[in-house]
């Protein structure tokens, strides 16, 4: 299962394979993500660090589909993807999830609904990280044991790791789930073409955005700055 997950996220988009699914009138924008060096070895360095940290028991699939939420309750359901990896790979597809209807939202709604749909989305953003970066600083700091992992600064130092392969992999969402094997109705079920593909191209030009300057966008603040700079 984990070698799916690897062709989806890290290979399929980025070469002519099969699987892929997309409008032809995304043509141009495909081939040139195919041609984008600088994208491509920002989706290397993804990958290898998909392959090579396994740092938590991750769900693999995360997305608002697979999220069940009651009062004072969580379930994660579909996890057949589940796997040891980077902590960053699940926020980042859960933010991804979060930003492909971010961008579906002119499509589906009028001016003033989509506005106000789109700054909700980047309040649901800005409290996923949030929440989490407070949660897991707290049990770092609760029940670190090794003395040299209990320094102070480093569980802060730690979770900026975390946050930049958030960035990373919250892109290759983004661009996978337009252009890939498994897409998503938020952008889909746009029925007028021309608007469905103005923002399925959106979602690509704010997925590489992200791959691209994950290590440059240093706290949520710039997150959010980057994603309305992309409209």
């Amino acid at each position: 299962m984990c070698q799916i997950t690897e062709d989806l996220f890290f290979s399929d988009p980025y070469q002519d394979h099969e699987r892929n699914q997309f409008d032809e009138a995304l043509l141009p924008q495909v081939l040139a993500l195919r041609d984008d060096a600088a994208l491509k070895l920002a989706v290397a360095g993804l990958k290898h660090r998909f392959l090579s940290k396994a740092e938590a028991l991750l769900h693999g699939d995360i997305h608002s589909g697979s999220i069940f939420v009651a009062e004072g309750k969580l379930k994660a359901i579909d996890a057949e993807f589940g796997f040891y990896g980077p902590i960053g790979f699940d926020i980042g597809t859960a933010l991804g999830n979060l930003l492909l209807n971010y961008c579906g939202l002119p499509g589906l709604f009028g001016p003033r609904d989509a506005a106000a749909g789109r700054e909700q989305r980047l309040q649901d953003v800005r409290e996923l990280w949030l929440i989490f970066a407070d949660r897991f600083l707290a049990l770092c700091h609760q029940h670190s044991r090794d003395a040299t992992l209990a320094l102070p600064g480093y569980a802060e130092q730690f979770l900026q790791q975390v946050w930049a392969d958030a960035v990373g992999y919250c892109g290759t969402e983004l661009i996978r789930r337009t252009i890939g094997l498994a897409h998503v109705a938020d952008l889909d079920s746009i029925t007028d073409a021309e608007m469905r593909a103005e923002c399925q191209r959106n979602a690509l030009n704010l997925g590489r955005a992200l791959i691209v300057n994950a290590p440059h966008i240093e706290h949520i603040d710039a997150l959010l700055a980057r994603i309305r700079q992309h409209g």
